[in-house]
């Protein structure tokens, strides 16, 4: 497969996702998630072509969608901020450990 050709996967599967979900999470770990949650995805494709119970298409599909979510991610990577103040709460002190 030649770049051009996965570049325009790529931004066929962005367009897409962009048109059926405009919005995007603020945050980095939302954000994160959803282009994880797609290479998942593309984890059970690869098992499932693996073991032949899946095809390349439905791997290739996969891929490009996994592709497009981390090009969203980096196109509002400026737009991640870290916490001002950590919420102890969900954070454990070295001492607590002892």
């Amino acid at each position: 497969m030649e770049i051009r050709d996965i570049e325009a996967r790529f931004l066929a599967e962005l367009l897409a996702a962009e048109d059926k979900h405009p919005g995007w999470p603020h945050d980095v770990i939302h954000s994160a998630a959803i282009a994880m949650e797609e290479a998942g995805e593309l984890i059970k494709e690869a098992i499932d072509f693996h073991f032949g119970r899946g095809d390349r298409d439905r791997l290739l599909k996969e891929a490009a969608q996994t592709g497009a979510m981390i090009i969203r991610f980096l196109i509002h990577i400026e737009d991640y901020q870290p916490l001002e103040e950590p919420k102890t709460k969900y954070l454990r002190k070295t001492e607590d450990k002892k």
